[in-house]
């Protein structure tokens, strides 16, 4: 059974590492539709400004929030079958999410 806790745990390890490399190098990448002018798509401007690049981020936090709770349910009921035990796994992903995301973002 700790086969199953350990998957799950690296599944969760690869999507904050995904989403790191988003926010910490995709998405810094994306000029802003002033700094493009009218060299746009389609004639308009294509590009993410500051307020849309917070948005994005706030999303993939509430993803990776989302993901870990409920990550950490299914693990319990794999690993041990009850929910109750998967408060603590739940718990552990949520506060490495927090933390990926407090010091990365």
């Amino acid at each position: 059974m700790a086969t199953y806790l350990v998957t799950i745990y690296l599944s969760f390890l690869v999507f904050l590492a995904i989403v790191f490399v988003l926010v910490t190098v995709f998405m810094p990448t994306i000029p802003a539709p002033a700094a493009l002018g009218d060299s746009g798509f389609a004639g308009g401007s294509v590009g993410l400004s500051a307020a849309r690049k917070n948005a994005y981020i706030q999303l993939l936090f509430h993803a990776a929030a989302i993901q870990g709770v409920a990550s950490g349910l299914v693990t319990s009921q794999m690993a041990k079958g009850t929910l109750a035990d998967g408060a603590t796994h739940a718990a552990i992903m949520l506060v490495l999410a927090y933390g990926g995301f407090f010091l990365f973002a």
